[in-house]
């Protein structure tokens, strides 16, 4: 077993048993580093961050198989541990650090979980209750925890309308991932990391500033406030504010494009984006390949016919 000042998480996977090994050094990887193990080079991050596969055992007999049958699933029981400081004393990134990106695995159930002093005493536990837990944590009008909604059957415009108004952290790092962000006049945005003593991932610290600039974005990442959407507009976060369903705007949205020449779309967002990264003398030989590729289009032709003929056009993806 783990030394203390470890948190020790007791996993039930199924899986082959000459694979659940791997399915154990997998979930330590995932749980932790969240990259494949080759990438993981340093000695430090291996002694300190990683998680330590501490036990795997199989909750079922043994029964000899037969020379080249191939194992089927079963069920184990498989114990990883932790570094406590991994938890940061916040109750969002000890849930994350036990069962976060794991919970997507359908073979993998969180059973059990032990946690060592230094850890448990910064959780005073259900005493607390609501109330008290708006109290220590000075929130209020909105809810204390925002999970990751995961897929579980309902509708994504339902899911869209669950999440509400909420673009913090992981939210606003996924939204800034699309080409597009349409924001409802409520809207609040932020990435809050700093908090909690961490830096902004999965491509928060570099999306950021490319969209609104590195006063901005440092001003946002450094204090970790959040943004209402007259400010995001207004600093190129949100492309729109739109009244009424959000959904329903969205997709409207959606709906106004579609009725476009999409190959051409797809070569106007690609020379767009590239220009972030180019000299402007690259990036003008960029938008040169781009117009010419798009007037070989028979959308182009159809686009040209139209404004002649003072009608709509009638595009065909071709």
């Amino acid at each position: 077993m783990s030394e203390s000042g470890r948190i020790v998480a007791t996993y039930e996977v199924q899986a082959r048993r000459d694979e659940v090994a791997d399915l154990a050094r997998r979930i330590a990887y995932e749980q932790t580093v969240e990259v494949p193990p080759s990438l993981v080079t340093d000695p430090v991050v291996r002694d300190r961050v990683l998680g330590r596969v501490e036990t795997v055992s199989s909750l079922e007999s043994t029964v000899p198989e037969p020379v080249g049958s191939h194992s089927s699933d079963a069920s184990h029981r498989v114990t990883i541990s932790y570094a406590g400081e991994l938890a940061s004393g916040q109750l969002p990134q000890l849930l994350n650090l036990l069962y976060g990106n794991v919970s997507i695995y359908p073979s993998v159930r969180l059973v059990d979980f032990t946690l060592p002093p230094p850890v448990a005493s910064a959780f005073a536990g259900p005493r607390f209750g609501i109330e008290g837990l708006r109290r220590l944590t000075g929130v209020r009008g909105r809810p204390l925890l925002a999970t990751a909604l995961k897929p579980r059957g309902l509708p994504v415009a339902e899911y869209a309308r669950l999440a509400g108004g909420f673009a913090l952290g992981g939210g606003l790092e996924l939204a800034m991932a699309c080409t597009f962000r349409l924001a409802s006049p409520g809207a609040r945005m932020g990435l809050p990391e700093i908090k909690l003593g961490l830096v902004p991932g999965y491509g928060g610290t570099q999306r950021l500033p490319r969209l609104v600039g590195e006063a901005n974005a440092l001003d946002i990442v450094m204090t970790g406030r959040m943004v209402g959407a007259d400010e995001g507009r207004s600093m190129g976060l949100v492309n729109r504010i739109v009244e009424g369903d959000p959904i329903e705007a969205g997709l409207a949205f959606a709906a106004e494009l579609a009725g476009y020449s999409l190959p051409v779309l797809r070569l106007a967002r690609d020379a767009v984006r590239r220009a972030l990264d180019l000299p402007v003398r690259e990036g003008l030989e960029v938008e040169a390949d781009a117009g010419a590729l798009s007037y070989q289009t028979a959308d182009a032709a159809e686009g040209m016919n139209a404004f002649v003929e003072k009608r709509a056009p009638a595009f065909r993806d071709a």
